[in-house]
Formats: C-alpha cells, sequence, structure tokens
C-alpha cells in the first residue's frame, strides 16, 4: 500500500530546519506533500524541503512568508506550528524578569497567533485545512525549577488553540495539539552532557537522572523525533478527519493522569 496519503498537499512547517520540526517535514515529504520549512536561518543542507527564511517574533516578516507561498502554491492545506522554545531561565517564580516574561511571550504565542493571521484566512477561504501546534506535556507538569516562563505560555497557547478548533470547525478547519515530552534532540544532548559534567558523573547517569526528576518516564526512555512526527502525520491525514481541538501527548506516560 502506498504512504502518499498527502499527495497534492501544501504545507508550511515552522522551525523545520532542526530536532521536532526537521522530522515532522521529513514523515510529511514521505508522504507525498510539497513541504516549505521556515526558520530564521538557512540549514547548510537541506535536500527534501523548500526552504523560506521567516522570523516568527515580526508580524512583517510572517506576512511576507504567506504572501510568497500563497503567491507561488495558491493555497495551503498543513500548518505545523512548531517554531518555539525555552528562552527563559529557570530557578521559580523570582528569576525571570518582564522583559524575560515578554521574550517567552512572544517567541511560544504571539509567533502562532501571527501565523494564524496570516494563513487561516486562506483556509477559510478554501473551506479546508489542517493546523497542529506542537506545545508541551510541561503546560500541564511545569518544572518550575528549570522551564516555569516556557510552560506557563505554552499553556496559554493550548487554550488558544482549543478556542480556534470550535470557531473555525464550521470552515473545514481542524486544529489539534501535540505535546512531547521529554525528546531525544540535539538539544536535550548537550543540556544532559552539560549537567554530566557539571556534576561529574556519566552522561548515562545524568540521563537517568534527568529522566527521574522529570517524574520518571513508564517506557523508561526518551522520545524520539520521529515518534512525534508519527502523531503529527496522523492528525494532519484524512484518517483523522473527525478529530480537532485534541492535545496528543507523546510522553511515553510521563504526565501521571488520564485527560
Amino acid at each position: 500500500m502506498s504512504n502518499q496519503t498527502l499527495l497534492g498537499k501544501i504545507a508550511l512547517v515552522t522551525g523545520g530546519t532542526k530536532g521536532i520540526g526537521k522530522a515532522i517535514a521529513d514523515q510529511l515529504t514521505e508522504q507525498g506533500a510539497i513541504v516549505i520549512v521556515s526558520a530564521r536561518n538557512e540549514p547548510d543542507k537541506l535536500p527534501k524541503q523548500e526552504f523560506m527564511a521567516s522570523d516568527v517574533t515580526n508580524a512583517d516578516s510572517v506576512n511576507a512568508l504567506a504572501e510568497k507561498i500563497l503567491s507561488k502554491y495558491g493555497k495551503i492545506d498543513i500548518l505545523i506550528n512548531n517554531a518555539g522554545g525555552l528562552t527563559g531561565p529557570g530557578g521559580g517564580y523570582q528569576i525571570p524578569t518582564d522583559e524575560q516574561w515578554i521574550a517567552e511571550f512572544n517567541f511560544n504565542l504571539l509567533s502562532s497567533i501571527r501565523v494564524y493571521r496570516a494563513f487561516v484566512p486562506s483556509m477559510v477561504a478554501q473551506r479546508s485545512g489542517v493546523v497542529i501546534h506542537v506545545t508541551t506535556v510541561s503546560a500541564y507538569k511545569p518544572f518550575y525549577q528549570f522551564n516555569l516562563t516556557y510552560a506557563t505560555v505554552k499553556s496559554a497557547l493550548n487554550t488558544y488553540s482549543k478556542g480556534l478548533a470550535n470557531e473555525l470547525g464550521q470552515n473545514g478547519i481542524r486544529v489539534n495539539l501535540v505535546s512531547p515530552g521529554i525528546i531525544n534532540t540535539e538539544m536535550t544532548e548537550l543540556f544532559i552532557e552539560k549537567k554530566a559534567a557539571d556534576n561529574k558523573v556519566s552522561v548515562e547517569q545524568s540521563t537517568q537522572e534527568f529522566i527521574e526528576s522529570a517524574g520518571g518516564i513508564p517506557i523508561g526512555r526518551m522520545a524520539t523525533t520521529k515518534e512525534v512526527a508519527n502523531v503529527v502525520s496522523f492528525l494532519v491525514s484524512d484518517a483523522a478527519s473527525y478529530v480537532t481541538g485534541s492535545n496528543y501527548y507523546v510522553d511515553g506516560g510521563l504526565f501521571p493522569v488520564v485527560q
């Protein structure tokens, strides 16, 4: 059976040049979609997708990206809001400054709102489309000592996405969330290696301590970026045609309750 389930679809993956974003872009490409990836800086090598530079923290840059894509392809079918990441410091409520809170909101909430404003009107006009927000399990299980600002802002994004799912369903547009837990990315590896060096322990021990600090993972390991991309590829496909306003956890059981 062919896996070309997205033939003819035009997809944008923001923050699509590395980590989870790259894995999603590669997966959608394998399924036959024409995939555009955006980021601030062009990667050294990007053989499978078209790259378009864009800064999601700047409305003019996002609007220019939308104009370029819609002028070239005439539509957008799949929108993956993946750009984002931890910008504020850890350490609890007294540490982040007003400026750091504002920067976190700009990068992890307002960025997605800008992308929506630029692209969703085209989806409304064609009465079809799928939007996926890559968020985090930390929005429901924040680690104050590590990512309080990030978790708080992603929680706001989750609420925003649910509201949009309710609003846009009548226009044939589905909006869903994917919440990764601890994912084995380059950034995660660098973080664990630094902790290992600081604490004078092995990388293996540092990895286990990191997992335990998050409350433990029943599956016993970090996820791969491919495992996150697999969930996204299902949600953007016709197999998920009746799924909207939902949040899919890809966390190996890290989140301790059913929701």
